[in-house]
């Protein structure tokens, strides 16, 4: 394998000892707009903004991005684009507006789920560290996404790795064919986020990171 600027080879291979498995009625939460959390999104359409791990341009499969923890849904659907906060200090902003539309649903799967861990030590031996998946710089993508369609190619359903705003949290993406049902079910309605308990949920997460929600009334 040959690595690139970012650290990442330009070539991947996913092999099973980076192998985890999501057994049946595991908990995870789901960032999402007023369509199913539970239905894979259409194929993108050509151009359309790159996320870290999609679109993958593999035949028609697409991804569900999630969280293992509630902070790790939040963090990895909003504030994408926003900066991380400065060394020795300072808070980055968010405006309220971003947060409007957004929904926040705690999800369940319903069947095992095998998955690619690009957040654990297997990565080494590979010599790969999992921080080459957290650069907050969408010029990464490029590279992430050929891992995500090794992944798949290789017969794995998900990806997991550490969230780039709290290296504590995991998040994860789980793909399947366009407009088809996801492994998941989702538990409770909706909360929304941009008021309420579900505003009181993101301020919190994100004031743990030194990032402020502004714009609330």
């Amino acid at each position: 394998m040959t690595a690139g600027a970012t650290g990442l080879p330009a070539a991947p291979f996913v092999a099973d000892f980076l192998a985890g498995r999501l057994e049946a009625g595991a908990m995870l939460w789901r960032v999402h707009g007023v369509h199913d959390p539970a239905t894979f999104p259409p194929v993108a359409v050509q151009g359309a903004h790159p996320g870290r791990f999609t679109p993958l341009n593999l035949s028609d499969l697409t991804g569900l991005y999630c969280g293992r923890s509630v902070d790790a849904a939040l963090y990895e659907a909003i504030g994408r684009n926003a900066p991380l906060p400065p060394p020795g200090g300072g808070h980055v902003r968010i405006h309220l507006d971003e947060l409007k539309g957004r929904y926040l649903s705690a999800m369940q799967t319903s069947r095992d789920v095998r998955f690619a861990d690009l957040s654990g030590p297997g990565l080494t031996r590979v010599g790969i560290k999992p921080s080459n998946f957290t650069e907050h710089d969408p010029a990464i993508y490029a590279t992430t996404v050929t891992w995500a369609r090794a992944a798949s190619r290789s017969g794995f359903e998900a990806l997991v790795w550490n969230s780039v705003r709290n290296l504590n949290e995991e998040a994860l993406i789980v793909y399947g064919p366009a407009q088809t049902q996801a492994p998941l079910k989702a538990l409770d309605d909706p909360v929304p986020l941009w008021f309420g308990h579900g505003l009181d949920l993101v301020t919190v997460a994100f004031e743990a990171v030194n990032v402020h929600i502004v714009g609330a009334a």
